[in-house]
């Protein structure tokens, strides 16, 4: 039989039909996992994430997350949705890191031998919440299925699925073969994971920087930032702050000591900072356990940390990892990628 070598991305083209199986074992540690466990149970298709947290939104958004990953590529957005099936799964979330040149969508795809998927595909689940102890293997069993071929997985760290994360009950998103959901604080953040995946051949950034908190520097990294401000995003819509938004503008006219004049064009604050400013009371109740966080888990943990971060702003401690995490939170093109 002919074998098919994969890495953390390479695979052959397969259908990734329904995938909706037992429902979930317990009840999702937030509503943001609990709303995402629900999906899941009746099958976790691109329409399916998009309206339990976008509603009526749900296509504008898929919209903007198509034309500002697409920029990224040499094609745009609206060839890159037509090249991608009309699917997100299919499209990574890439990083604007100085130097780096534009790549072309058509090129990715073809490199990685991507499993492309369909908007009414499901994406296949398995773990410990669907009574799954060896996610792993059953992931790779039914892609093995699909693409009716055998299947190896090559590269660092292949062993890490099966010999650590899976015994240690720790869930992972294996783009594309699928999620591994462990345990019940996992259902939201490793769904973002799979929506809103990096490029797999690409090293994600580490910045350690000043943080008083090691899980502050872990969501900083580009990925897990990714997933972390799904939950922010989504938590956001809900109150009636949408992040994809521009920040408003306004002239300012200055007259000089000789009657001049010049307009210059006044750039407000960003909806994200907007819809900081107006939850601060909430999170005070949510750090002293007088009520519990609606945020997925690593939504919180990014919340906090831009707190520090926005605390330092102008003030001695500031630094550059402070400033970069406040520029990625408060920046919509990036909140456009993240569905």
């Amino acid at each position: 039989m002919k074998k098919l070598y994969v890495t953390m991305v390479a695979v052959s083209a397969f259908a990734a039909t329904a995938f909706a199986g037992a429902p979930h074992a317990e009840v999702g540690a937030t509503a943001q996992d609990e709303a995402v466990a629900t999906a899941i149970d009746e099958g976790l298709t691109q329409a399916k994430y998009l309206a339990l947290a976008y509603g009526e939104d749900a296509e504008k958004m898929l919209a903007d997350a198509f034309a500002a990953r697409g920029a990224y590529f040499t094609e745009g957005g609206t060839v890159v949705r037509h090249l991608a099936d009309g699917d997100i799964r299919n499209v990574p979330c890439i990083e604007n890191v100085k130097g780096v040149s534009v790549d072309s969508f058509f090129k990715f795809k073809t490199r990685n031998k991507s499993a492309f998927f369909k908007p009414d595909d499901s994406t296949p689940i398995s773990g410990r919440m669907y009574g799954v102890s060896n996610a792993f293997d059953t992931l790779m069993f039914k892609f093995r299925e699909k693409v009716k071929r055998d299947i190896v997985v090559t590269g660092e760290g292949k062993s890490t699925y099966r010999d650590e994360f899976d015994p240690n009950a720790t869930s992972y998103s294996f783009w594309p073969i699928g999620l591994a959901i462990h345990a019940n604080d996992a259902y939201a953040e490793e769904a973002a994971h799979f929506f809103n995946f990096v490029n797999p051949r690409t090293q994600v950034r580490s910045f350690k920087g000043n943080w008083s908190n090691k899980d502050f520097e872990k969501v900083a990294k580009w990925n897990e930032f990714l997933a972390a401000l799904r939950g922010l995003k989504v938590y956001a819509y809900s109150l009636g702050y949408n992040l994809n938004d521009d920040p408003p503008t306004s002239t300012q006219t200055v007259v000089d000591g000789n009657g001049n004049t010049t307009t210059n064009e006044v750039v407000g604050q960003t909806v994200f900072v907007s819809f900081y400013n107006v939850i601060q009371g909430k999170m005070a109740r949510w750090m002293a356990q007088e009520k519990p966080c609606p945020l997925a888990t690593n939504a919180f943990i990014l919340l906090l940390a831009y707190k520090e971060a926005a605390e330092a702003e102008n003030t001695p401690n500031d630094s550059a990892v402070y400033k970069r995490l406040r520029n990625l939170c408060r920046d919509n093109n990036i909140a456009k990628m993240v569905l």
